[in-house]
């Protein structure tokens, strides 16, 4: 079975922009993921994509 890819347009997602805008170019989507997630969005997400 062949891979698709998924492409990302960060520059669509307002907030991300705004905060790689305060914190310089090298701000990456990573970055962006551990200023804005805390633990219940992690487990939400783990949930969603691990069911029991």
């Amino acid at each position: 079975m062949e891979t698709q890819h998924l492409s990302l347009n960060t520059e669509k997602m307002s907030d991300f922009q705004q905060w790689k805008q305060i914190n310089g170019d090298d701000f990456s989507l990573w970055d962006y993921l551990a200023g804005v997630s805390n633990i219940e969005v992690v487990l939400a997400f783990t949930k969603v994509f691990l069911p029991d």
